[in-house]
C-alpha cells in the first residue's frame, strides 16, 4: 500500500506543439484540497512556459543536426566530384604533354578511364539534380507503357564490358506503367550499388507476378545490418559497414524509393538465402501480356 495516498491532486498537461509530452501539477497527501483559479493559472503558466522551453531545446537540436548534415554533405560531395574531376584532369594532363610515348591501345585505355569516370561525374550531378528537384516539389515522372526487360538491357549498354562481366541479365520481356528515364535510373542504381558493396555475382532478375512487374538484383556480399536496413533509403545514408566506400553520396537508393513511389510502386530490401536482394515493384500494364 501506498504510504502516502494522495488526497488531493491538480495536474496539467505539458504541450510542445500538438503533442502531449508530460504533466505538471499540485499533490497533496494531507488534506483535501479545493484547488483555486490561482492554482490552476500559475500551473496552465508553468506548463506553457517548461512547453515552449522543451520546444525550443528540440529546435536547437534539430538545426545543429542540420549544420552538422550540411557540413558532412558538402564535404561527401566535394570528396566524390574531386575523385573522377581527378582522373579527368590526370588522365588528360598526360595525353596532352606525354601522349606520342604511348601506344594506340594504352591511349584507348586512358580514353577510357576518362570516359568512365565522366558518366561517374554525370550520375552524381543527375542524383543531386533530382534530390533538389524533390526537395522544392518540382520532381514529376511519367506514366506510359514500358518493356522492363528493355530498359535493363539498355542500363547495361551504358555500363563499361569490364564493369559488368560478373553481372547477368535473366527474364523475358515484362510489361510496367513507368517513366522509362527513371526506372533506368533506379536500376543503374541498384548495379552500381552491387558493384560497389556486393560480392562477384550479381543477378538481374525481370519478372512479375499478379501484382506487379518486377526488377530484382541480387548480390551474394555481405548483408547490409539489421538497423540500417531502412536508414539506407534516407537521403544522405548509407550502410555503417559501407562508410569509407567511394563513389557515393547516400542519395541513390533514397532517390530510387521516392521515384518508386511517384510511380506507383516502391524499392525494398531483404536479405535471404545468403543474398542481398533489392527490388523494384512497378505496377503492371493490363493492356499487354508480360
Amino acid at each position: 500500500a501506498d504510504p502516502f495516498p494522495l488526497k488531493s491532486e491538480l495536474n496539467i498537461p505539458i504541450f510542445t506543439g500538438d503533442e502531449w509530452v508530460g504533466l505538471i501539477g499540485f499533490a497533496d497527501s494531507q488534506v483535501v484540497r479545493d484547488w483555486t483559479d490561482e492554482d490552476m493559472s500559475l500551473l496552465t503558466t508553468a506548463a506553457t512556459m517548461i512547453g515552449a522551453f522543451w520546444e525550443s531545446e528540440l529546435a536547437r537540436e534539430s538545426l545543429e543536426e542540420l549544420v552538422r548534415s550540411k557540413d558532412e554533405f558538402l564535404a561527401t560531395v566535394s570528396h566524390e566530384l574531386r575523385t573522377p574531376l581527378t582522373a579527368v584532369v590526370g588522365f588528360g594532363e598526360i595525353l596532352r604533354d606525354a601522349g606520342d610515348n604511348f601506344s594506340q591501345e594504352e591511349h584507348a585505355e586512358f580514353l577510357e578511364r576518362v570516359v568512365q569516370q565522366g558518366t561517374d561525374l554525370t550520375n552524381i550531378v543527375n542524383d543531386l539534380l533530382v534530390a533538389a528537384k524533390a526537395d522544392i516539389g518540382k520532381l514529376h515522372v511519367a506514366v506510359v507503357p514500358i518493356n522492363l526487360r528493355a530498359q535493363a538491357s539498355q542500363v547495361f549498354e551504358a555500363f563499361d564490358d569490364d564493369q559488368v562481366a560478373n553481372v547477368d541479365l535473366e527474364g523475358e520481356a515484362v510489361y510496367a506503367i513507368g517513366d522509362p528515364d527513371r526506372v533506368r535510373q533506379i536500376i543503374r542504381n541498384f548495379i552500381s550499388n552491387a558493384l560497389r558493396y556486393g560480392g562477384d555475382t550479381i543477378l538481374v532478375t525481370i519478372q512479375s507476378d499478379e501484382e506487379a512487374a518486377k526488377v530484382i538484383v541480387c548480390d551474394n556480399g555481405d548483408p547490409i545490418p539489421e538497423d540500417d536496413r531502412e536508414r539506407i533509403f534516407e537521403p544522405y545514408q548509407r550502410a555503417h559497414n559501407a562508410v569509407g566506400v567511394t563513389g557515393s553520396l547516400g542519395l541513390g537508393l533514397a532517390i530510387s524509393r521516392q521515384l518508386a513511389q511517384m510511380m506507383g510502386g516502391d524499392v525494398t530490401y531483404r536479405y535471404e538465402g545468403g543474398e542481398s536482394i533489392f527490388e523494384l515493384a512497378l505496377p503492371r500494364d493490363a493492356s499487354l501480356r508480360s
